[in-house]
């Protein structure tokens, strides 16, 4: 008891009071007068803050993948091979088998909702791309569309079947310098 005073004590700064007792409770003093008992802080106060920041607002709460996978778990969808085999790793325990489906069926929940969230972003930057390729002239466009290099002498990224560097004006031959390809194209 007395450890966790002091814990408290250096987490709240302050000691901790005893709560009322009925006795004083029903004597006709004024309340203030009564000690109150020390607040605990909720020591998971951070995880929420931290989870508000980096949420992304295109993902869903991991709660619901949680939920998910129960409704799945108790209904008739349950997968028999993820069942078979959490009943196998919990050496025919139940209720750490229903954990551990329920573990691993949540995690591909939420794999899946992110691998569809990353199609949509994708989806929606190549229609961005192909808009912003409309209205360019055709020269422009096949500029565009060719595929890059960097000059070996000032680093510029030019077209991959360029013969000469517009900004340093080296020249590209079969036995001499060529222009390097980009790797992440």
């Amino acid at each position: 008891m007395f450890g966790l005073i002091i814990w408290v004590w250096r987490v709240t700064g302050k000691p901790r009071l005893r709560p009322p007792t009925l006795e004083k409770l029903s004597t006709n003093e004024p309340t203030s007068a009564v000690p109150q008992r020390a607040t605990t802080p909720n020591l998971f106060a951070h995880d929420a803050v931290a989870n508000a920041s980096t949420a992304d607002t295109t993902t869903m709460p991991e709660e619901q993948f949680w939920a998910e996978a129960l409704v799945e778990f108790d209904g008739k969808s349950r997968r028999p091979g993820l069942w078979a085999k959490a009943f196998s790793e919990a050496q025919g325990s139940e209720a750490v088998a229903k954990a551990t489906y329920l573990k691993v069926r949540a995690g591909e929940l939420r794999n899946e909702h992110q691998e569809d969230v990353a199609a949509k972003n994708r989806k929606e930057r190549d229609e961005a791309r192909r808009a912003e390729l409309a209205q360019l002239s055709e020269e422009q466009r096949a500029y565009e569309l060719s595929p890059k290099g960097r000059c070996p002498n000032c680093k510029m990224v030019i077209p991959l079947a360029s013969k000469e560097c517009t900004k340093c004006f080296a020249m590209f031959t079969d036995d001499g310098w060529k222009v390097l390809p980009l790797e992440n194209t």
